[in-house]
């Protein structure tokens, strides 16, 4: 049975006992690594002032349903690893997004990381009721961090510069991509993204790609059973349309290309 913090207990104390359903705290500013780790009965946390959340300080929080933690700029690696009835969290202020940190949160639905700069490896692996995502700031994507997210199907990476491997492995819902400003796509990022039909690319040089099975199982490589024999496109600014015909990798796609 969970229960309330009293004022004659401690973080410590209970850490120790996993028993705690609550915890509401102003003053607090950091909050250590593993602080609520395995607290399986907490539901409710409220923290308006913490700006550091340490390493899987909420993983294994089953039952966490509301969180409150506007000011937060750094969320450590694993810390809502397993929130399995998490649905929503606003993190207006969170730049740094550590790896796994929202690892198999199956129930998240909506999240706000308008200042996020920085996303992980796995940070959102298999947060497969996430919908859609604004990154207008990030500009590194970690390795698998959007693995299994089967129902993303739109996502505002408008100065994302880094994209790593398998950081959209499966996200069969994903129709359109548009990367302005992209340098660098690494092994089987879109791989299964089989509605996968636009993928517009911006940057004023041709962008670097590791190996052309980035694209294997999506329209841009061959039609799916999704699109009925339609192939996808990838749109390319006019003045480098003749260099991606014949660009490392790139070339596999040649037919795909559209100058813009």
């Amino acid at each position: 049975m969970g229960e309330i913090l009293r004022k004659d207990q401690t973080i410590e104390k209970m850490i120790v006992e996993r028993t705690i359903s609550y915890y509401e705290n102003d003053r607090l500013k950091y909050l250590r690594g593993g602080a609520f780790c395995g607290c399986t009965s907490l539901s409710l946390i409220n923290l308006p002032n913490v700006s550091y959340i340490g390493g899987s300080a909420f993983d294994g929080c089953y039952a966490l349903v509301s969180v409150n933690i506007p000011n937060a700029e750094y969320i450590g690696e694993e810390t809502f690893r397993s929130c399995g009835l998490l649905t929503s969290i606003d993190l207006p202020n969170a730049s740094y997004i550590g790896n796994n940190a929202f690892y198999y949160c199956s129930s998240l639905t909506s999240i706000d990381l308008p200042n996020a700069s920085y996303i992980g490896n796995n940070a959102f692996y298999y947060c497969s009721s996430l919908t859609s995502m604004d990154l207008p700031n990030a500009s590194y994507i970690g390795s698998s961090a959007f693995q299994y997210c089967y129902s993303l199907a739109s996502i505002d990476l408008s100065n994302a510069n880094y994209i790593g491997s398998y950081a959209f492995y499966w996200c069969s819902s994903l129709t359109s991509i548009d990367l302005p400003n992209v340098s660098y796509i690494e092994n089987y990022t879109f791989r299964y993204c089989d509605k996968l039909i636009s993928l517009y690319l911006g940057s004023i040089s041709v962008v670097s790609l590791t190996h052309s099975n980035a694209f294997t199982s999506t329209p841009i490589a061959g039609y799916t059973s999704y699109t009925s024999g339609i192939y996808g496109s990838i749109y390319v600014p006019a003045s480098l349309y003749n260099d991606y015909l014949i660009a490392r990798n790139w070339s596999y796609f040649s037919s795909r290309f559209i100058s813009i």
